[in-house]
């Protein structure tokens, strides 16, 4: 009978499962004067990769980043993100999907209308055209110093 011999020892590494975390992200932002970012929280394991796209019904496109946040500036359209987290040789899995939604920039728009009126008899409607975002208040002055908020927020003034 041949004597008991042993082999050499080897280390197993256990990788921890691969949690994805969540992304975390300002959702709502102005067109063209932006910038942030997002970023992975509570993930177990690493991003491996970025992807992003413009439509829900898009496919995704890589971005080329590894880190746990990504930058973005000047965004024109809403936008979607999402991350590949995976550990060690664990399968990777998807975070959940933020989306950037761009507001169009605000513009103060136009106002028509007569100014011109008699002191004694006067009315008319000024409306404003043009203009984007929500009309907030109409402001009066007499003198073009001070002004002072009107209770009027619709785009027509009468």
């Amino acid at each position: 009978m041949c004597p008991v011999d042993t082999s050499n020892a080897i280390q197993i590494k256990v990788d921890s499962a691969t949690l994805a975390g969540t992304l975390i992200g300002i959702d709502t932002i102005c067109a063209s004067q932006n910038a942030g970012s997002i970023e992975v929280q509570g993930s177990t394991g690493n991003v491996t990769l970025w992807e992003t796209r413009n439509h829900p019904t898009q496919p995704w496109v890589s971005v080329p980043s590894t880190g746990n946040t990504l930058n973005y500036t000047n965004l024109l359209d809403t936008t979607y993100y999402r991350a590949h987290v995976q550990s060690g040789t664990c399968n990777a899995i998807l975070t959940n999907e933020i989306s950037l939604v761009v507001d169009a920039q605000t513009q103060g728009g136009v106002m028509l209308g007569s100014n011109a009126f008699c002191a004694t008899v006067n009315s008319g409607v000024v409306n404003l055209v043009n203009s984007v975002g929500t009309l907030q208040r109409w402001q009066w002055s007499q003198d073009g110093v001070v002004w002072n908020d009107s209770t009027y927020t619709s785009n027509n003034l009468a």
